[in-house]
């Protein structure tokens, strides 16, 4: 054990020593030295940093920029695309539109046309049974005169008869007949 103390002694008194030129990085005696190591470190870090660290940091930052400018294309792409897709949906919709339109025109024209028809037709009719009725009403107006020309006549040869005495002949009959019409 006293071997070991007096170690620990000899370093002791070595660190009192040294603390005795005051703070080691102020001493001018290991200027050079520290300068030396200095060079050889800093060296050491610029040529890690401008051969691994800043190309790994370049390529990195490359691939990013490659990948963002390929997602910004995909996207001009896929909005090209949705444009497309609108202008092709609106352009079907105003196609049904116009169809639908001109459909809808041809069908007011046939229904316009089937209504001309079918009244064209019912005026027809009309015109007809019109026309068969004034045809049975002036048959029915000639015979009711005819009927109604011999009840006159015979009303008007009985008061003859009554005034007279006399029967009437059919031709006086006419002609008193023909001063009253």
């Amino acid at each position: 054990m006293s071997e070991v103390a007096h170690e620990v002694a000899k370093g002791a008194h070595g660190a009192a020593e040294g603390a005795s030129g005051g703070f080691p990085p102020f001493d001018a005696s290991l200027f050079p030295h520290q300068l030396f190591w200095f060079l050889i470190s800093f060296g050491a870090l610029y040529l890690i940093l401008a051969n691994v660290i800043i190309p790994r940091i370049g390529k990195t930052l490359e691939a990013r920029k490659g990948a963002i400018e390929g997602d910004l294309k995909k996207a001009a792409d896929e909005t090209a695309a949705a444009e497309g897709a609108k202008k092709a949906a609106e352009l079907a919709h105003h196609n049904a539109k116009e169809e639908a339109r001109s459909t809808l025109d041809a069908m007011r024209k046939e229904l316009e046309d089937e209504a001309a028809k079918a009244q064209a037709k019912a005026m027809s009719e009309a015109d007809e049974k019109i026309q068969a009725a004034v045809t049975v009403i002036n048959e029915q107006k000639t015979k009711a005169i005819e009927e109604v020309s011999e009840s006159i006549y015979d009303i008007a040869g009985d008061i003859f008869t009554s005034i007279t005495g006399k029967k009437p002949t059919a031709t006086l009959l006419k002609s008193a007949m023909k001063g009253a019409n």
